[in-house]
């Protein structure tokens, strides 16, 4: 289980939680889970964020949104499509929230992350926040949080690889 926990984690606290108790437990797993993980590619989250909200939001035609979305992946790399994914499933539940009725103030600018989810990943017209997948890829800051909590391992490899 904590294996499982460490390779598909719900949130990134139960990645590093596993990992230490892998570390304390199981010490000889450890080394090629956290290699593995490491070479994982990453999207930037601020630059997904930026490009959401102030390119795709804006843009009210599909066909430019979907080339601005695929121009964006090239440019950014196929990782950076997980995270597209992952904010318009963020933004969905704040939608949802507004939607609701469930927000104060409700939101100025109002997000269309459904629509961009229909459109660009195929999800269907009623798609919720809920449904938001595990994807295998990871933003930078999180690979660099995930390396600030391997402060005590001793692995020669690992550390070759995060370059210490």
């Amino acid at each position: 289980m904590l294996i499982r926990d460490f390779l598909t984690p719900d949130h990134e606290g139960r990645r590093i939680g596993a990992y230490r108790r892998l570390a304390f437990y199981y010490p000889e797993s450890v080394e090629a889970l956290v290699l593995k993980q490491l070479s994982i590619p990453t999207f930037d989250v601020f630059e997904v964020n930026d490009f959401v909200r102030k390119r795709l939001y804006p843009e009210k035609s599909e066909i430019k949104r979907k080339r601005l979305f695929d121009e964006f992946v090239k440019q950014n790399g196929a990782a950076s499509s997980d995270g597209v994914l992952l904010q318009l499933f963020g933004d969905l539940d704040m939608q949802e929230a507004d939607e609701q009725g469930r927000l104060y103030p409700p939101l100025k600018e109002k997000y269309d992350a459904r629509t961009l989810l229909v459109l660009l990943y195929g999800y269907a017209k009623d798609v919720k926040s809920s449904q938001a997948p595990f994807v295998g890829t990871w933003g930078a800051a999180e690979q660099a949080r995930f390396i600030e909590a391997l402060v005590h391992d001793d692995s020669r490899r690992i550390d070759e690889r995060i370059g210490g």
